[in-house]
């Protein structure tokens, strides 16, 4: 009796431990391009950036933000079949640059602008308007970087951007601000509320003055009303049912991540001598970029930046390496791909649909096209 018990504490033991990197299975991303696609771009449209796939007549479409309008683009032909202006001239006419969005259907559109606007739209009609960003406490801005979802109650959500980095050296101040990413919005009501969500285990210590270290980044899947978080120096995913932590995992990979944070790098303007700055991710450092869920398959995507190489003393001068890391629901790693992006050029424009994953393409060849590798997905998840 001892023996067998021994035997299935052993055995619960190993079925318990990580996968080992060698294991998982390392490839390159080229080995599952089957094509490529193009977006068909007029000389107006000044900037492409897919964040939502939008049903209609049972037909994938990609839908899009330029500066002060929406797009809807066919999956099938790559031209646009709704242009959606937003009106600039009058007492409701939209101001600012279009930061967020949520298409309900080609009619009906939900914008955020930079300045925390929202903005609800049918059929060109501006229907309410209000300021989400009157009710928060401190210094922020709505993210660009994220993404606008709408939940199954109707209420959206989405991630605010503390600014509080920029404007104070008070450590109690910034830590406070660092309390509550996670707002959720009721249009019919105007209701706001705003939550926090765990950090991993000593995250604020270590990034907390880092600017690129937060905010997170949020993955609503509709169909189960659940939301993901992950960090951009952090392997670590937190699971939750509005505002409560369902669970926790480990995003394991073949490689350690080396999350060593941005520096402050000075930028000249082309063509002239003034300087600028900004934050940039450092040579060697890696962090989480986006995590994206394939409905058909039922698999995870999670994208990172892996590191830069080359000798050059600037991020454009020098190769940007990205791994793409696929898991099943468990967050069991299904494989790991590596892609780069040459001196000059850069990830910039990738999305998950039920035909595969499009990232662009490093060099865009014509100003009348935006063009995308179309990479094949059908050996993961679900089939």
């Amino acid at each position: 009796m001892k023996i067998l018990l021994l035997i299935a504490v052993l055995l619960f033991t190993f079925s318990c431990v990580e996968k080992s990197s060698e294991e998982i299975y390392q490839g390159k991303l080229e080995e599952l391009i089957v094509g490529d696609f193009s977006l068909m771009k007029d000389s107006l449209t000044k900037r492409i950036d897919i964040k939502q796939i939008l049903m209609i007549d049972n037909i994938e479409c990609l839908v899009s933000r330029d500066l002060q309008n929406v797009k809807i683009y066919s999956l099938e032909t790559g031209q646009v079949i709704h242009d959606y202006q937003l009106t600039l001239d009058g007492p409701y006419a939209f101001d600012d640059y279009v930061a967020l969005f949520y298409a309900n259907s080609k009619d009906e559109i939900a914008i955020l602008n930079t300045q925390g606007m929202f903005y609800y739209y049918d059929k060109k009609v501006l229907v309410k308007k209000f300021l989400i960003n009157s009710e928060i406490t401190y210094l922020s801005s709505i993210s660009p970087e994220s993404t606008l979802f709408r939940l199954k109650n109707g209420i959206y959500r989405t991630i605010i951007l503390p600014l509080s980095h920029f404007f104070t050296k008070d450590e109690e101040v910034l830590k406070n601000s660092l309390k509550k990413f996670v707002l959720d919005f009721d249009p019919k009501n105007k209701k706001i509320n705003f939550y926090g969500i765990d950090y991993p285990f000593g995250y604020l210590k270590k990034f907390s003055k880092d600017i690129g270290s937060y905010p997170p980044d949020i993955l609503y899947v509709d169909f189960e009303d659940i939301s993901y978080f992950t960090f951009p120096y952090s392997d670590s995913i937190f699971i939750y049912k509005d505002s409560l932590l369902v669970s926790k995992n480990f995003l394991e990979s073949t490689r350690n991540s080396n999350y060593g944070g941005t520096e402050l790098v000075e930028k000249t303007f082309k063509g002239t001598n003034d300087k600028f700055a900004l934050y940039e991710l450092k040579k060697e450092s890696s962090a989480t970029i986006d995590l994206l869920f394939n409905k058909k398959r039922n698999f995870f995507l999670l994208i990172r930046k892996q590191n830069e190489t080359g000798n050059g003393e600037t991020k454009d001068s020098r190769t940007k390496n990205y791994s793409f890391s696929f898991y099943n629901r468990d967050f069991d790693s299904l494989g790991e791909y590596d892609f780069s992006y040459p001196p000059n050029f850069d990830l910039e424009n990738w999305f998950l649909t039920s035909e595969g994953l499009y990232i662009n393409k490093p060099e865009q060849k014509s100003e009348d096209e935006y063009e995308f590798y179309k990479i094949d997905l059908s050996r993961f998840g679900d089939n």
